[in-house]
């Protein structure tokens, strides 16, 4: 589930057209930002309360920590290394690439009313 909401997430920035929107991106790169907060605080909490009724445990050791922080770190490193943004990315904001002109339109005369 968290996958899927990350490259959910990746895919309306990169639709995202460049600096005009950049007010946009920012809030849908913070609240992506909680929801993944959220969900490796939950990850960990349900590693770690496996770990201790695996291990028959009443109450959590260090050991179940310990696992608990390796399966949130492997799918961290998981998700850096899989959810990638297109080599072109922030290039506008940047200022290497110049942004895309809107095309002109004449301006219309008010009528005679």
């Amino acid at each position: 589930m968290a996958a899927s909401i990350g490259f959910v997430f990746w895919r309306a920035v990169q639709g995202l057209g460049g600096a005009r929107q950049i007010g946009a991106a920012t809030g849908m790169a913070s609240v992506g930002q909680q929801v993944s907060i959220s969900l490796g605080v939950a990850t960990g909490a349900m590693v770690l309360e496996m770990s201790e009724m695996l291990r028959g445990h009443e109450t959590p050791m260090t050991s179940d920590f310990s696992a608990a922080f390796i399966v949130v770190g492997l799918i961290s490193m998981a998700s850096a290394l899989l959810m990638r943004l297109p080599g072109g990315a922030g290039d506008e904001i940047a200022g290497r690439v110049l942004p895309v002109s809107m095309p002109s339109v004449a301006p219309v005369a008010p009528s005679d009313r």
